[in-house]
């Protein structure tokens, strides 16, 4: 027996060395490939957190000045929202009105009782009329009294100044043409002075929110506008007053993203700002102004819930904040950027 490998087995020894080997290469180069990622990842987010501090800190050297600016951003935004606010509360108001369609008729003083069995007869034959209820003066003057709290100035009139009242429900089918002529043909009814269709403020109030709708849509756009316009401003100005400093950054090798960064993070801090601003002034306006609301909307319906900001209100100004304050940033960032290169 040869001490010596053959030619043959030298071959099959030298592959599965080089085999081996390259396999040890891969396994290093992997290695190296996720050290460098993880290494990269790392230092990514240690520089957008450095960032951030740096715009934070910038902010909180000059506070009257920051407050400002995000309270004139917050108000930019309070005002749509109060718009929305207003025409969500509106269609409830009018879509939750509570019962039937009613038709009230408004009898004349003189009226007896004969005269009144005789219109409720009248009235029961009419198809679309579903129920009839009589309020006399006294009792549609003592529900007046409990809603609206006038005891005093009916008692220094001495009379009742009310008339009685007789209120058709409507069955909910009838439409709304059929209801004008119903009440139309109940005023030449004997002994009806008025007949009034109740829900026609409901159809009034729908029509201002299709008209707050749209308004509230251009009040959107043109207050979205004035909102980038502040940042864009704002931030312009603190790039300007850092040219110096930017223009050394850029002598020395820093790139235009590196320097973006600060003001971008700048930008976005002044939106989201003043969308957590513009949610805490909306709160303090509604709960001035609820009170008198609620007694107002307590005369026509008490199956009412006033739509306050929620947590689609806030997540909708945080993004909206947020969109806004980068691309505001942006812009500005890009302008000077671009004219200190010219220079």
């Amino acid at each position: 027996m040869s001490l010596f490998p053959s030619k043959r087995e030298g071959n099959e020894l030298t592959g599965r060395n080089t085999d081996r080997v390259n396999s040890d290469l891969e396994l290093v180069k992997g290695v190296a490939k996720q050290e460098v990622a993880t290494l990269s990842l790392g230092y990514l987010v240690e520089l957008h957190r450095n960032m951030f501090v740096e715009a934070l800190k910038r902010l909180l050297r000059a506070p009257i000045d920051t407050f400002i600016n995000s309270l004139a951003i917050a108000l930019a935004f309070v005002l749509p929202a109060l718009f929305y606010l207003l025409m969500a509360n509106i269609q409830q108001l009018g879509e939750g009105w509570d019962g039937s369609p009613k038709i009230s008729l408004y009898l004349a003083p003189e009226i007896n009782t004969d005269k009144l069995n005789d219109l409720k007869k009248e009235v029961a034959k009419i198809a679309a009329i579903k129920k009839a209820t009589y309020i006399s003066a006294d009792d549609g003057l003592a529900l007046l009294q409990r809603r609206v709290g006038i005891t005093g100035v009916v008692s220094e009139l001495g009379f009742n100044p009310l008339p009685g009242v007789l209120q058709l429900e409507v069955k909910d089918d009838v439409p709304h043409n059929e209801l004008h002529v119903l009440t139309e043909g109940f005023e030449k009814l004997s002994g009806v002075e008025r007949a009034k269709f109740d829900k026609q403020w409901v159809k009034r109030l729908l029509a201002i929110v299709g008209l707050l709708e749209q308004s509230s849509k251009v009040l959107a756009i043109l207050l979205g506008l004035a909102i980038w316009l502040v940042i864009n401003n704002t931030v312009g100005l603190c790039i300007a007053a850092r040219k110096n400093e930017i223009q050394v950054v850029k002598l020395v090798g820093g790139t235009d993203g590196f320097i973006m960064l600060p003001f971008l993070y700048m930008g976005i801090i002044y939106g989201v700002a003043g969308a957590c601003l513009a949610v805490v002034i909306l709160w303090l306006v509604l709960v001035a102004i609820m009170p008198p609301i609620m007694n107002l909307i307590g005369l026509y319906t008490s199956a009412f819930k006033l739509i306050v900001p929620g947590g689609t209100m806030f997540f909708v100004l945080l993004l909206s904040g947020f969109i806004l304050g980068i691309l505001g940033a942006l812009v500005s960032c890009y302008k000077y950027l671009r004219e200190f290169s010219s220079r």
